[in-house]
């Protein structure tokens, strides 16, 4: 077999080490140091022939030369020959570390290989063989594990199996195979001894038995079976104890020492006990102490030793002390804990007396300390206990002491009658101090007074409403108040903190359906504006936000109503009340024909603007859109909604009308410098007003549907009666019913929907000087009026309009068969998008964006009027 190392041959620099060692060894044999340098080279080169020959003659010349020796180690092909040359090695230099290391791992493959070898003639049946080589094995590795452990298991007998496998654990402690095998092997040996043993006890061999048992311990030290046949022989109880002991050390659960080592234990000390009782009945008392501190010294818990030891106290002291040990070794003892009780009372009873007179004659320190030291005795003698609390200064000790004499005995009038005025009056001074450091600010101290205090009197009034102004938790300051008013349902602080709370709570309401109204979620408005109604019915602005979102007239006037019944004053919902009121009046007296007017009226009654921002200083033309034909403005701010009448001065006349917006003479240089920039532009900046963000209110989805809601209304559009101040428009030269009338001139038509009058006036200007007609809508319920009389050549719709958006407008337009080929051209705003989907759905043509300019705007309506 040949050895195979990692690093077969030394390297470069280990060889040029061992040749300058050899230098200073062998300078005088230059045959020698040939010999040996060539066979270095070749060893090096694996010329194992050539190197094994020349070494070789080189251990001829010097058998000293520890590198030659070396060399023929490393080119060795048996493992055998390369421990002779290992040895060599070491004889030359015992501390040479690579011999060292190579000569064990060589013995250590030799011993595998033995083991290796052993292990197959085991299982050929070959034992004896097998035996031979793992002894051979342990010579080249005494601590081969493997060895020892195949050796045991061809052991001949067990006490040969043990002596292997102590060998294997003395190597590996951690070999549980061998720890097993040799508590069987051991067991088995213990088994048959102690087998041996019990019958020579039985048949009255002692001698035999013991000596049988001896060599069973020797064995085997913890056999318990071995140790209890050892108690049995045992000549004096002390000794069987002493034996029995190391049975329960080694088993604690071995229920035949447990018994026997009591009943050794017991029938000493009962014998002694009656030794020290009849000492006492002979007033031998020196005699019995004696005997009872032996017994004692020896056995600590035996309960009656101290009992009997008790009887011959010298002191009351030294009797307590001594009963007390017998209750800690059995608290059951009842005659002990009689005795125990009996006697601290009665020294307690002492200390109280000597307490009382003490305090009498003003040594009120010492009186303490004697009831001190009676409480000790009887923590619960209640005598004690209030006489202390006369004593002490301090209301949380005397608390405290009350407190304990009354868990004891609840009935005990003294303490109840101290216990309250001390309450009473801790109570009122944390109060105050909780109270004060409140209105100081200092909420630390004050919460932690108010611990105090509900600790006392959870239930007080005062401590309640102290509670309540600390609490941040609007269940927690709610709960206070309802359980004051449940106390004490005058309690005028609570009532009125709790209507401020209620208020509280429905402000927070409105100010959520407000938000809700502004982001134009009119369903979640309404839920919220019903939570509010539910906690304060007569939420002022609340009414007045319902009102706006009411879709009837009759709704809203009801609202306003309501409002003056909370408020007579409230000048907003007076002057909306009267403006509705003449509506329905005039309503009233009008036709059926001309509902349309009165739903624009209508419309214009339900829109607010949350978000209105006007800049009168700027140079931008930013018309204000006003839609309420109450001129009332109503503005949503600090979480409350205010209304005002809007008055208008002759610098800023606007009126207010069907939407419609009148730009006075003062504006017209302005909107004039405007055209002139959108017509000389590629893109206009239009700047236009932000929408209200309310949710639309529900409009008509078609001409049928305008028709049915014509038809079910009792206005008559033509009645004079209708006609109210501003109701006239501003674009009398762009869509009037005069110019309706004049369409048929050949040329194209465009209606134009949008509620910026200036848009308005752009577009239809530029689209006139291009040789179109055209017509102007303020908003989507116009537009549709304006199409039942004509019918467009093309419609160019703002998506983003009051009450009816574009793409609502544009659906009722492809619904009425005289429009639904008409192009339609959608116009986003310049902080909007078009939806596409939306757009594809409700029929749009195509769209432009803002900002754009006049050749955006011509191009896409010649492309589509072209065709």
């Amino acid at each position: 077999m040949k050895l195979q190392f990692v690093d077969e041959t030394p390297s470069a620099s280990l060889v040029q080490d061992l040749v300058d060692r050899h230098d200073s060894v062998e300078a005088n044999s230059p045959e020698s140091m040939k010999m040996l340098s060539d066979g270095i080279e070749a060893a090096q080169k694996g010329e194992r022939a050539k190197a094994r020959h020349l070494l070789l003659k080189v251990t001829e010349i010097d058998s000293a030369s520890e590198t030659a020796w070396l060399w023929l180690a490393s080119i060795s092909e048996y493992p055998e020959e390369l421990l002779i040359f290992l040895n060599n090695v070491l004889e030359i230099n015992p501390q040479n570390e690579r011999a060292l290391k190579w000569a064990s791992e060589t013995k250590t493959l030799l011993a595998k290989t033995f083991v290796q070898r052993g292990i197959d003639a085991e299982n050929d049946g070959k034992r004896e063989f097998a035996k031979q080589c793992f002894l051979q094995a342990i010579v080249h590795d005494s601590k081969s594990e493997l060895a020892w452990m195949w050796l045991a298991s061809v052991a001949d007998s067990d006490l040969e199996k043990i002596s292997h496998l102590r060998k294997v654990i003395n190597i590996n402690p951690d070999n549980e195979k061998a720890s097993g095998s040799l508590s069987r092997a051991q067991a088995r040996v213990s088994k048959q001894l102690i087998t041996t043993a019990k019958s020579a006890f039985y048949d009255g061999d002692r001698v035999g038995a013991e000596q049988l048992v001896d060599e069973c311990l020797n064995n085997d030290p913890k056999f318990e079976e071995a140790l209890l046949l050892k108690a049995e022989l045992a000549e004096t109880v002390d000794e069987r104890i002493e034996y029995l002991e190391k049975v329960i050390a080694i088993n604690p659960e071995n229920q035949s020492a447990l018994t026997l080592i009591d009943t050794a234990k017991h029938d000493r000390v009962h014998s002694l006990l009656s030794s020290a009782r009849s000492l006492i009945d002979a007033q031998q008392n020196e005699e019995a102490a004696e005997l009872l501190d032996e017994i004692l010294a020896d056995s600590p818990d035996v309960a009656e030793a101290w009992m009997l030891r008790s009887e011959l106290a010298d002191s009351q002291e030294e009797k307590l002390e001594l009963i007390g040990r017998v209750l800690e070794i059995d608290p059951e003892h009842e005659f002990a804990a009689n005795e125990f009780e009996s006697l601290k009372l009665e020294k307690a009873a002492g200390l109280v007396n000597e307490a009382a007179k003490a305090s009498g004659a003003g040594e009120d320190e010492k009186a303490l300390d004697l009831l001190d030291e009676a409480l000790e005795n009887a923590p619960d003698h209640e005598d004690a206990l209030l006489a202390k609390c006369q004593l002490v200064n301090s209301a949380d000790e005397k608390t405290a002491i009350l407190n304990l004499v009354l868990s004891k005995n609840p009935e005990n009038e003294s303490a109840l009658q101290q216990l309250q005025e001390l309450e009473d009056l801790a109570l009122t001074m944390i109060l105050a101090d909780a109270r004060a450091s409140f209105e100081n600010g200092e909420l630390e101290l004050a919460n932690e007074g108010l611990l105090n205090a509900e600790r006392i009197s959870p239930e007080n009034e005062d401590v309640l409403l102290l509670g309540y102004d600390l609490s941040t938790s609007p269940d927690i300051r709610r709960s206070k108040l309802e359980r004051i008013l449940q106390i004490n349902p005058e309690n005028k602080k609570a009532i009125e903190g709790l209507s401020k709370m209620d208020l509280e709570i429905a402000d927070g309401y409105f100010a959520k359906a407000s938000a809700a109204a502004a982001s134009g979620n009119r369903s979640e408005a309404d839920k919220l504006l019903t939570r509010t109604f539910e906690i304060a019915p007569d939420h002022e602005n609340a009414w007045m936000l319902k009102a706006l979102l009411c879709d009837s007239f009759e709704a809203k006037i009801g609202c306003f109503e309501r409002v003056l019944v909370i408020n007579p004053e409230n000048a907003a919902a007076k002057a909306n009340l009267q403006s509705l009121e003449l509506i329905l009046e005039n309503s009233k007296m009008a036709p059926v024909e001309s509902a349309e007017e009165i739903a624009d009226e209508s419309n214009e009654a339900e829109s607010y603007d949350f978000n209105a921002k006007a800049d009168p200083g700027s140079g931008e033309v930013d018309f204000e859109e006003v839609s309420a034909p109450s001129e009332i403005t109503v503005e949503y701010e600090n979480g409350e909604f205010a209304a005002e009448a809007v008055n208008y001065d002759d610098d800023n006349d606007i009126r207010v009308a069907d939407a419609a917006v009148t730009v006075e003479a003062t504006e017209e240089a302005s909107f004039e410098h405007v055209t002139d920039e959108f017509e000389n532009s590629d893109e206009f900046e239009f700047y236009e007003e932000e929408e209200s963000p309310e949710e639309p209110v529900a409009m008509p989805q078609s001409i049928e549907d305008l028709l049915r809601e014509r038809n079910a209304s009792n206005i008559d559009p033509q009645s004079a009666d209708m006609e109210m101040a501003g109701t006239e428009t501003a674009y009398s030269d762009h869509g009037s019913s005069e110019d309706i009338d004049e369409i048929g001139s050949g040329l194209k038509t465009v209606l134009i929907v949008d509620d910026s009058p200036t848009i308005l006036k752009l577009i239809s200007g530029k689209l006139e000087k291009s040789g179109y007609e055209t017509i102007c809508a303020i908003d989507g319920m116009d537009a549709i009026k304006q199409l039942e009389e004509f019918t467009p050549d093309m419609i160019i719709l703002d998506i983003n309009m009051p009450n009816m958006d574009g793409y609502q407008v544009c659906r009722v337009i492809r619904e009425n068969v005289q429009t639904e080929n008409t192009p339609v051209i959608m116009v986003s705003g310049k902080d909007g998008f078009f939806d596409e989907e939306l757009g594809e759905m409700a029929g749009a043509t195509d769209y432009i964006s803002k900002p754009f300019g006049p050749e955006t705007l011509m191009k896409i309506v010649n492309e589509y009027l072209s065709e």
